[in-house]
């Protein structure tokens, strides 16, 4: 069951299609690309990458779906870059790409925001991986690989500010996160739900998954908690989603379980953040599962392990108490 929201103004945004199985005997990367097809699936995979690379550096990001990019600000096709692409060797694609983006981006005219004064209420901090940006730019590190940039809200679309001279002429960086955390605090979750093994979980809108950067605040709005003694559980798969358990007790087995669950059924969606779970308290975090190729292990040794041993020793088997 998909748990997240969009944004109601926002036409539909779909994950990228999943091509269906061909035989086990066939090379499928040298078939025809269903959606580029002046390519193969494989050069059309290096294409939607290396497009995806491009526009990260101009500071958009952006999905793949088919034979677009759905980015944050607009839709971006690739159809005509495909067919430039197709007559030249891949190793000046990165050019093409550059260019292509380039190209794009300035297709959307100039930010009708011009300055702090015009952006108050529309200024917030947005939680995102940092694969989804370039490799610089004004952030805040939160947890793994999660950091938290400058977004301004506009009526149709976001504008991440990923670029040093945005956020420089907002005022500078302290002056952006300042008035973008007292944002995210205005936000509601638009449901909350409680699933098994004291797991809960709220969706919302945009910046919904965003808000966990005023955790104190999400607790006590969206669950009624006032900021637990040991520390929560933590999940963001996407944007449009929090999950948390509050540490009460040892066993928090069949709470990371259902977690890690949720965190599966959810990473793929519009907005992809995180698979992890992390853990929250008092302000610190720390990234408690890693994934492996094919299990997820825990790290109990930090914080959380900690946490734990705050709770006392752990009950003997077969204690009911």
């Amino acid at each position: 069951m998909r748990w997240f929201r969009r944004r109601s103004s926002r036409p539909p945004q779909s994950a990228t299609p999943t091509p269906a199985p061909a035989p086990a005997d066939a090379d499928t990367r040298r078939l025809p690309d269903p959606d580029l097809p002046v390519l193969d699936r494989h050069r059309a995979a290096l294409l939607r990458a290396g497009a995806r690379e491009a526009f990260a550096a101009a500071g958009v990001e952006t999905t793949p779906d088919g034979a677009v990019l759905r980015g944050i600000e607009a839709v971006y096709g690739l159809d005509n870059v495909a067919a430039a692409a197709a007559r030249l060797p891949e190793h000046e694609w990165p050019e093409l790409l550059a260019r292509h983006a380039r190209t794009m981006i300035g297709a959307l005219g100039p930010d009708p925001f011009a300055g702090l004064d015009d952006v108050p209420s529309h200024l917030f901090l947005r939680l995102l991986p940092t694969d989804a940006l370039p490799a610089e730019g004004p952030r805040r590190h939160v947890v793994g690989d999660l950091v938290a940039v400058a977004a301004v809200d506009h009526p149709e679309h976001v504008r991440t500010l990923a670029a040093g001279p945005a956020v420089d002429e907002l005022g500078g960086w302290d002056v952006v996160e300042r008035l973008g955390l007292a944002n995210l605090r205005t936000q509601r979750a638009e449901m909350t739900a409680e699933l098994a093994f004291g797991v809960r979980l709220s969706t919302g809108g945009f910046f919904h998954a965003s808000r966990v950067l005023v955790m104190e605040h999400l607790l006590a709005e969206d669950f009624r908690l006032e900021t637990p003694r040991h520390g929560v559980l933590v999940a963001v798969p996407n944007r449009h989603l929090v999950v948390v358990h509050p540490v009460t007790e040892w066993d928090i087995v069949g709470a990371l379980e259902t977690m890690l669950r949720v965190t599966r059924e959810e990473v793929t969606a519009v907005g992809t953040l995180s698979p992890h779970v992390y853990f929250w308290r008092d302000g610190a975090w720390e990234q408690v599962t890693r994934l492996g190729s094919d299990r997820v292990s825990v790290d109990a040794t930090g914080m959380l392990g900690a946490a734990l041993e705050e709770l006392g020793p752990p009950p003997a088997p077969g204690d009911g108490a």
